[in-house]
């Protein structure tokens, strides 16, 4: 895999953390830049959820830096569909990670820029643990 940029686009949700840690451990081993857009719904910082995932983002960020890898990190206010496809051209994004609950983005930034259709890399949530065994135990 020749992957040398991955875009890893984070909301205003705490469930892109996922995504944005899955892209600079393919990152690390790959060697690869990873640009990382931070969008919100408003300017307003004033927001709980904005406010806690920032915190969280900065940090992942800052040990990302001080492990050495090499990274990018954007904030855009609004809707990032149009955003995400200007980077992609503008950076020559080659691999675009997003979690399980973008799939209405995907779908947008697919009818803009279809050449992503082999590049996308989608992180779901843990699976949980089936019925039987939590129910009955380890046997």
């Amino acid at each position: 895999m020749t992957t040398k940029k991955i875009l890893v686009p984070c909301g205003p949700g705490g469930g892109d953390l996922k995504s944005v840690h899955h892209a600079l451990a393919l990152a690390e081993r790959l060697q690869a830049h990873v640009v990382i857009l931070e969008w919100r719904n408003s300017s307003d910082d004033s927001e709980p959820a904005s406010s806690w995932l920032g915190d969280a983002l900065n940090d992942v960020i800052a040990n990302a830096r001080m492990a050495g890898l090499n990274l990018s990190h954007l904030r855009v206010t609004g809707s990032p569909p149009d955003e995400i496809v200007t980077i992609i051209e503008d950076e020559e994004i080659d691999l675009l990670v997003l979690s399980a609950d973008q799939s209405q983005l995907e779908s947008m930034i697919l009818r803009h820029h279809p050449r992503l259709l082999g590049g996308v890399i989608r992180v779901k949530e843990k699976e949980t643990m089936d019925n039987s065994v939590r129910e009955g135990g380890w046997q």
